[in-house]
């Protein structure tokens, strides 16, 4: 049976206008590669491509499917919601589209062993509707359904490879988890490459989703690519490729630019027009950068899920620095703040990917990226900043060798910071001794 092209690639994926310079992720594509090389030679694939928002997840999978279905691979494409999903999603879009294209006579939809070809026209019509449901008596529809998923899969991978692509798995609910398993586990020899993206990272990481991802990684032709931020390197390229300016400026800045934004490609894009738009290149050079509205409304909107005394914590911590632990932070409250409630605080801020832990230090935590923290720093009332640096300043001057250089500069720091609050002296004199 001749392969037929399927349908046409989303929007967003062929308008390539508005969208970034693609700089980076070579070793992700030669992994890609290579699992599509083994999707020729019979073997289904699944890769998970997991990062943070904002990483590129979206971005490497549309390069790898555009450049396949130039090729005349056909591409189905699913994605979830965080609201308004239907059961079955992402998968209900790849299902509905292979309906269609059957129905029109691009493949054959093969009989299966609970009916014929209407009969799995009517089952995958259920399937996708959005009325599915979990009491018993529609588990063995169910079932009868993705069999017949299964068989129209065959039918359409008869002709060649097929490649789907599942957006955002991280908000699909446990149909849709439970069909792509069973799926996945069935389909061990078709022509099927299978690209599913996700956030691996708080508040967005799905628990289901990693107790359904770690059992299939045992399967075989399963992999997972993590993304993880671009090197300076690759910024650097990045800053080439949108005309940043003076080549010998690009290494200097594209440091500075890598260490603020993490190497996040949506942040590095985000923050690059506004520079641009600020005096572009000499404005970089001097290292003043602005938090990008869209960072800062998130971490607006995640320091709000915060109880008061766990804001506090964060507040403190980022005053103190782009790290921090827990023994400073418990040393600032002018009453006794036990470790445990600092843990707690610091894990409710974890939990809405605020802050990391430091798996390598218990009790140590970072920012991000260096824009997390000065949104958060924005976030924070004058006097409730300058009151937290009075805090820390206190803090540190009843612990430690305050003869230490280094603490005699932190010192200096954080009372120069405690503006209007009478410290004055307390910041010239720890001025003079740093």
């Amino acid at each position: 049976m001749p392969g037929w092209g399927g349908p046409a690639l989303p929007a967003q994926w062929t308008w390539t206008a508005e969208q970034p310079p693609w700089v980076g992720r070579g070793r992700e594509l030669d992994q890609l590669e290579r699992c599509w090389s083994a999707v020729e030679h019979g073997a289904r694939q699944l890769v998970f491509v997991a990062a943070e928002a904002g990483a590129g997840k979206s971005r490497l999978v549309a390069e790898i499917a555009r450049s396949l279905h130039t090729r005349g691979v056909p591409v189905l494409v699913g994605h979830c919601s965080s609201d308004l999903g239907l059961p079955f999603d992402p998968l209900a879009a790849p299902i509905r589209t292979l309906l269609t294209e059957a129905e029109t006579g691009r493949f054959e939809l093969p009989d299966t062993a609970e009916g014929t070809g209407d009969e799995a026209r009517r089952l995958l019509r259920l399937l996708t509707s959005g009325e599915s449901s979990a009491a018993p008596s529609q588990v063995n529809l169910e079932v009868q359904a993705l069999a017949a998923v299964l068989a129209t899969l065959a039918g359409a991978c008869a002709g060649g490879p097929v490649v789907i692509v599942l957006e955002d798995l991280h908000w699909a609910a446990e149909s849709g988890l439970r069909a792509l398993r069973h799926i996945v586990e069935r389909t061990a020899d078709l022509p099927l490459f299978i690209l599913v993206t996700h956030r691996n990272t708080a508040p967005d990481a799905s628990e289901a989703l990693s107790q359904v991802t770690t059992e299939m990684l045992r399967w075989p032709g399963t992999h997972v690519i993590p993304l993880h931020g671009l090197e300076t390197a690759e910024v650097t390229t990045y800053l080439t490729a949108v005309g940043a300016g003076d080549a010998h400026l690009l290494g200097q800045v594209a440091e500075t630019l890598r260490e603020r934004t993490g190497g996040n490609p949506f942040l590095l894009g985000e923050v690059w027009r506004d520079v641009r738009d600020r005096g572009g290149l000499d404005r970089l050079a001097s290292g003043r950068l602005d938090v990008p509205s869209t960072l800062q409304t998130l971490v607006r909107q995640r320091l709000g899920q915060l109880k008061p005394e766990h804001r506090r914590a964060m507040d403190l911590g980022a005053v103190i620095g782009e790290s921090f632990d827990v023994p400073l932070i418990s040393a600032t409250a002018t009453t006794t703040w036990p470790a445990e409630s600092v843990y707690k605080a610091l894990s409710a801020a974890v939990a809405e990917g605020l802050v990391v832990s430091d798996p390598d230090r218990l009790g140590l935590y970072r920012f991000p990226h260096a824009l997390a923290r000065q949104a958060v720093l924005q976030e924070m009332e004058p006097f409730v900043r300058a009151s937290a640096h009075a805090a820390v300043a206190h803090a540190l001057e009843g612990e430690g060798d305050v003869r230490d250089p280094g603490r005699l500069v932190q010192l200096a720091h954080h009372f120069s910071m405690a503006v209007g609050l009478g410290l004055e002296h307390r910041a010239a004199t720890y001025l003079e001794r740093a």
